[in-house]
């Protein structure tokens, strides 16, 4: 199928052993490693980052070696406790509404008696069988306004709209 070359993993010249990862594809949404079938040095790099390619096209020439030592991928090994920065980043957006998070809101609901609009949905789901989206959304003004102020003023104006349908 056509695919996205998300990384080309090696160089020419290089020196690959069987099954060493030779260039990361992305295509429906998931990333396909394509490997070395064989022993051998790299001749030939025929794709780039960023390229479209189709079904069948050649990627990496490589000239068969029977006793080749690969170099050793230096590469840092990614731990699974680490976060990676756009899942950092969707998370913080998600936070940002949050109750806990927004003490000046909730203190106005509590002034007059009220409940926050988190807290009606939380009696009314099943903790965990809610996914909001209205966090990831922003306006669509990039060219005028900073990325950190439109998620402001969105959150903003969606807490309030939000805490006044609740309320009805």
């Amino acid at each position: 199928m056509q695919a996205l070359v998300v990384s080309v993993r090696t160089e020419v010249g290089q020196a690959v052993t069987s099954g060493q990862t030779l260039v990361i594809l992305e295509a429906m949404k998931m990333e396909h490693i394509i490997t070395a079938e064989q022993s051998g040095i790299v001749t030939q790099i025929l794709t780039q980052p960023d390229a479209m390619v189709a079904a069948g096209d050649p990627l990496v020439r490589l000239e068969r070696a029977e006793h080749v030592e690969a170099a050793t991928d230096t590469a840092k090994e990614t731990s699974l406790d680490d976060i990676r920065p756009d899942l950092a980043e969707v998370s913080e957006r998600h936070a940002f509404g949050l109750d806990e998070n927004r003490p000046d809101a909730v203190a106005k609901r509590r002034q007059t008696g009220q409940r926050t609009a988190r807290e009606n949905v939380a009696d009314l789901v099943d903790e965990g069988t809610l996914v909001e989206y209205g966090a990831l959304v922003i306006a669509a003004q990039r060219r005028r306004r900073p990325m950190e102020d439109l998620i402001r003023r969105w959150h903003g104006r969606w807490d309030r709209s939000r805490e006044r349908r609740a309320v009805r």
